[in-house]
């Protein structure tokens, strides 16, 4: 029982998770906030040129913090 309880313990707090990866997280849900919101007014008949492009941007970036924050190892 001795050795289990040496196993288990010497686990806990592997798991953290880093906080930088935390703030990539709540980068990715305030970009797909501002893309959903870009995205709904590019949509409309007057809406300016540049929504469109930010739009895309914030798409492109949504994506990267994604896959930068997926891929990584630690």
């Amino acid at each position: 029982v001795q050795g289990a309880v040496k196993v288990i313990s010497a686990s806990f707090g592997d798991d953290k998770i880093p906080s930088w990866k935390l703030w990539l997280q709540a980068g990715e849900y305030l970009i797909t906030a501002a893309c959903g919101y870009l995205g709904s007014k590019a949509t409309a008949t007057d809406a300016p040129s540049h929504f469109t492009i930010l739009f895309v941007i914030a798409a492109v970036i949504g994506v990267g913090l994604f896959i930068a924050r997926r891929t990584s190892k630690n």
